[in-house]
């Protein structure tokens, strides 16, 4: 039986994911920035319905949804895009250099044929191009740090709900294959970089929500030592 989605903070919903949605589906966030609502990822893209009927399960609009943030360009994260944007007339943004593997369709660089699916090419409406930078959503307060290793195109997505850093951190437990261009040594600065954060709240691509500076700290450092 699925799960219902869950309130992870006043402002903060994971209303996707293996045990809600498709069992190849990244856990898949939402985001309500007084009204203006943000989804963080779209999953592998059998559960569009699902999704919007989680979102309305929540009392929240999902033609409110003014963004779709991609955090990196595999099939399990982008699947769902174009099926989202078609129902609900949202802007679609990315990393620059992971741009090209969705807008393209690119069967290898979005690990597509190893679920043995295809990706529908789906262009970037808001190409992310910096280092770090803000999201243009709302007023301004959903912030974005590229973070290169597990894939060429990773970022990670943070805001501040109330006194609460939240940081969807999608995948930065890897895996790691050439194919899709990744790059360890990259990763491992990456993740440094993301553990300076110091959040509160991590939201996870896979492993689901660590609360807690100290349970997200540990967790990081875990990662960098299965890969030292």
């Amino acid at each position: 039986m699925e799960a219902t989605p869950i309130r992870i903070t006043r402002n903060t919903y994971c209303i996707g994911g293996p045990n809600i949605t498709d069992p190849d589906d990244c856990f898949i966030y939402l985001v309500d920035l007084e009204g203006h609502l943000v989804l963080i990822d779209a999953g592998i893209g059998r559960s569009t319905d699902r999704l919007l009927m989680n979102i309305k399960q929540l009392k929240l609009n999902p033609k409110k949804i003014e963004l779709l943030i991609l955090t990196h360009e595999h099939a399990d994260h982008i699947g769902g895009a174009a099926p989202l944007q078609k129902r609900l007339k949202c802007k679609i943004a990315a990393h620059e250099k992971a741009a090209k593997v969705i807008s393209e369709g690119d069967s290898v660089g979005s690990a597509a044929d190893i679920y043995g699916m295809s990706i529908t090419p789906t262009p970037i409406d808001v190409t992310l191009s910096n280092i770090k930078g803000t999201v243009p959503v709302g007023n301004g307060t959903l912030h974005y740090l590229y973070t290169p290793g597990h894939t060429p195109g990773s970022i990670v997505v943070y805001y501040n709900d109330g006194d609460r850093r939240i940081l969807f951190g999608q995948d930065l437990h890897g895996p790691f294959n050439a194919a899709w261009g990744s790059d360890i040594a990259q990763w491992r600065n990456s993740i440094k970089l993301v553990q300076d954060l110091e959040a509160d709240i991590l939201c996870e691509g896979h492993y689901g929500v660590y609360r807690g500076k100290s349970a997200v700290r540990q967790f990081i450092l875990g990662l960098l030592k299965q890969y030292t």
